[in-house]
Order: C-alpha cells, then sequence, then structure tokens
C-alpha cells in the first residue's frame, strides 16, 4: 500500500473516526473545518489520492458516498437469538442457536444514520422520546419507489427544513403528508426525499 502523507493521514484518521463514533461520513466541510483546510478543492485532491492509494471509495453524485477499504470495528457483530416469545411465554433454545446481525440487517449494504427523538410529537406513532430511527440514505441511482405508509426524511430545496413524512395511498392517487400535524402543515410535494426511515432503536432503563 502507498505511503499516506501527513495530511491524507489526517483526513483518513476524521473520516475514520466520524463513522466509528457517530455512524457516517463527515462533509467535505467538516473534513476542512476539522484540519483548518480552507479550500474544498484541497480536501477534494485528498479523498482523491485516498481513493488511488486504496485506502477509501467513493461513488459519483451522492452525498457522503465513502467507503473505508478496511473494515470498521463491531462490523460483524452478531447477537445470539437464544429464544422465542409467543403468548406470554419464553421459549429458550439450548440447542439450535440462530443469529442476528443488527449492523448487517439495519445497513442495507451502506451506512445509515440515526435521528433521535427528543419529544413526544410522534406518540401517535408509538414512537417516544429517547427513542433512535434508523436511515437509510436516499440512493438517486438505485432508488426505488417508496411505498405506502413507509417514513421518510424529506428536505425543503428552499430553506433546508426537513421533517418526518409518510405516504399515503388510495386507488386514485398516491400522497405525502409530514407525519407531525404540527407545525408542519404545508404543501410539501417540492421537498425531496433524504431518506427512508427503516428501524427504530429503544433503550430500555438497565438498573444499575
Amino acid at each position: 500500500m502507498n505511503r499516506l502523507t501527513s495530511q491524507q493521514q489526517a483526513v483518513y484518521d476524521y473520516i475514520r473516526q466520524n463513522m466509528v463514533q457517530r455512524g457516517y461520513v463527515p462533509t467535505v466541510r467538516e473534513i476542512g473545518q476539522h484540519l483548518g483546510i480552507r479550500s474544498p478543492n484541497g480536501i477534494m485532491c485528498h479523498l482523491k489520492a485516498l481513493e488511488k492509494k486504496g485506502m477509501i471509495r467513493r461513488t459519483a453524485n451522492r452525498s457522503r458516498a465513502i467507503e473505508l477499504a478496511e473494515p470498521l470495528p463491531g462490523n460483524q457483530l452478531s447477537w445470539q437469538i437464544q429464544g422465542r416469545v409467543a403468548a406470554g411465554k419464553v421459549l429458550m433454545l439450548s440447542d439450535s442457536f440462530q443469529t442476528f446481525e443488527p449492523l448487517s440487517a439495519l445497513s442495507g449494504g451502506q451506512l445509515p444514520f440515526l435521528l433521535q427523538i427528543t419529544d413526544d410529537s410522534y406518540a401517535q406513532q408509538r414512537i417516544a422520546a429517547g427513542d433512535m430511527l434508523v436511515v437509510h440514505r436516499s440512493d438517486a441511482a438505485q432508488e426505488r419507489t417508496p411505498q405506502a405508509g413507509q417514513w421518510l426524511v424529506m428536505q425543503s430545496p428552499g430553506t433546508g427544513e426537513c421533517l418526518l413524512a409518510t405516504i399515503e395511498s388510495s386507488v386514485a392517487h398516491r400522497t405525502v403528508r409530514p407525519l407531525s400535524e404540527s407545525p408542519y402543515t404545508t404543501d410539501i410535494s417540492h421537498y425531496q426525499t433524504v431518506g427512508v426511515v427503516v428501524g427504530v432503536i429503544r433503550l430500555l432503563g438497565v438498573p444499575s
């Protein structure tokens, strides 16, 4: 593997740190601010060099579309399914254990990001404060038509304002409406899809 310059190493380390700690790739602007590099072109030169040296992979026309060539810690996390619950009873399995890989199940082949719920705006959807929504970023190159009932993260191209929305379908037409009635009650037909919610993480209190 080709040797990295100190600046290339710093860019790589910051990208890797963000992916491990925050779960997503920093933007070019964030990398520049962290390293004190004002020119976006300067960052792009470092990214191209890292790609050429086999340290990262990039996908054109996608936001934050950077993957590390090396696996991240915890990517092979696997939990054992040691029992099943039905009709109020728990059946423990003593011999054959199935496994569940949460990162693989939630990633869908890409690195998702999380949205933390901080109030009870979505209580009607049984989403509580403290829950985290797992979101797949929208990929224009591979985007599929969203299905009725799916939750979307949508953004106004004019103001940059984001909100959660859902798809409603009838015989006549499909509509997209905000999940929360307030404060977003305006037409959002011009909003762009940022991502699709694929899961919810809820951490219960653990006795100390």
